[in-house]
């Protein structure tokens, strides 16, 4: 099976074990889960029409990488990420004021 093949799979698999990590111990539960139900969504629809729809390798990719942008989010509620505070806190920039 050729690399661009494993794509799907393996991107899926990511996003899962996120999705997995992400719901151990979230911040707020109800938000996690109402962040994060685009992403779960998605990957069964991505999984059941995965045989009769395949899409190309890079909109695997994009879609991914934006399902674990929510799945972040989710995790911490997106006024509370750690990423936001550290370009906050480099950049001088005021969040959420």
């Amino acid at each position: 099976m050729p690399n661009e093949a494993r794509l799907p799979g393996l991107l899926g698999a990511v996003v899962l074990v996120a999705l997995i990590v992400s719901g151990l111990h979230p911040h707020d539960r109800p938000t996690w889960l109402l962040e994060t139900l685009p992403a779960m969504i998605a990957l069964a629809v991505l999984v059941a029409s995965f045989r009769r729809f395949p899409l190309t390798p890079l909109l695997y990719l994009l879609i991914a990488l934006h399902a674990l942008v929510l799945i972040y989010g989710g995790a911490y509620t997106y006024a509370l990420t750690p990423f936001g505070d550290w370009l906050r806190e480099t950049f001088g920039l005021m969040r959420n004021p």
